[in-house]
């Protein structure tokens, strides 16, 4: 078992790589901007580190909620209701709810499943001090 490499892309997008595996957390490649919402103005101040085409193939693609890119990921995860707004091909999780996920490919033939639990996720707001460092 490989030890996982966790790469932050932007904002609540990170690319998982584990066990040959390759899993993309919410998705968002969206330029700087003011995104208005109907209660509130979102402003993002910078791009992604990656644009999804360095990103490449992912495995799978897990959503906290309903997002637009799905990166042609063959298996989708996301909350129940999600997966009932957005339909086929996206799976619906409950909270604590574990899955597998297996693949072949021509590198490792024989790639042993990955297991995973669907956790209660919330989305907050994190600053970090780099003068610190």
């Amino acid at each position: 078992m490989s030890e996982p490499v966790i790469t932050l892309i932007g904002g609540p997008t990170a690319l998982i790589e584990a066990n040959g595996f390759r899993v993309l957390t919410d998705p968002t490649f969206d330029a700087p901007g003011e995104y208005q919402l109907p209660h509130v103005t979102l402003k993002k101040v910078a791009g992604p580190a990656r644009t999804a085409e360095q990103i490449g193939q992912v495995d799978a693609v897990l959503l906290s909620h309903d997002q637009a890119y799905a990166m042609g990921a063959p298996r989708i995860f996301t909350t129940l209701a999600g997966a009932h707004r957005l339909g086929a091909p996206t799976a619906g999780l409950a909270p604590w709810q574990d899955t597998t996920i297996s693949k072949q490919d021509e590198q490792s033939p024989t790639t042993e499943p990955n297991s995973r639990d669907a956790v209660i996720a919330q989305h907050v707001q994190l600053r970090i001090d780099r003068s610190s460092r």
